[in-house]
């Protein structure tokens, strides 16, 4: 016979019910108030809620792009009133190439270790679209790391390319190691050209451009 077969066993006047396919695994202790929509498969490690990153806020502190000199490079310092990083550089140039431009930097002053490259560190040399006169050029690269200058301290920073293409101005009314430019956060003071790498000094020679920074 294919099928089966229900029936009912009666126990001192009380019938009892069997169900066809009673159930494998019954709950010993069953729940008064089942949820009504329970999870299928839970996780074994919730998700929380991830944080969003705080992007820093960009400054600009521009000194000047009138230019009536140029060399290879122009040092300078740069005065800290709350600490910073400097991520990129803005500079003047009559080339309108991709040229490659060298940056460096030392604690303290560039005054007496202008001619001394074992006390300067290179940040990095990257190369930089040229946008020619009365054009900011952009000095900036995944290679070029933020330089931090800490509240109350003095970094100096060296950039010069491999010909004398870097534009700057001269005056008599802003002589070097006086403060050029500043804003709330910086002091941008002024410097030197320089010729080749390392080489010949001119003073009073105030850098065409910008920096670019955050506070910490």
């Amino acid at each position: 016979m294919n099928g089966s077969v229900l029936y009912t066993v009666t126990t001192r006047g009380t019938t009892l019910k069997t169900t066809a396919k009673p159930s494998q695994s019954p709950t010993r202790s069953p729940t008064d108030r089942p949820t009504p929509s329970p999870t299928n498969i839970p996780t074994g490690r919730p998700i929380s809620t991830p944080s969003v990153p705080t992007l820093p806020l960009f400054m600009e502190l521009e000194t000047t792009y009138s230019a009536n000199r140029k060399q290879a490079g122009n040092m300078f310092d740069v005065f800290a009133k709350k600490t910073v990083d400097i991520s990129s550089f803005k500079i003047h140039t009559l080339l309108t190439d991709t040229l490659p431009i060298s940056i460096y930097t030392r604690d303290g002053s560039w005054e007496n270790y202008d001619k001394d490259p074992s006390q300067w560190q290179l940040v990095a040399t990257i190369n930089a679209e040229c946008k020619g006169y009365g054009e900011p050029t952009i000095v900036s690269s995944p290679l070029l790391t933020p330089t931090r200058i800490t509240k109350g301290s003095t970094k100096a920073f060296y950039l010069t390319f491999e010909v004398p293409e870097m534009l700057y101005h001269y005056s008599t009314e802003h002589v070097t190691g006086t403060v050029f430019s500043e804003d709330s956060s910086l002091q941008i003071l002024t410097g030197v050209g320089k010729a080749g790498l390392f080489g010949a000094t001119y003073p009073t020679r105030q850098m065409n451009g910008a920096l670019v920074y955050y506070v910490v």
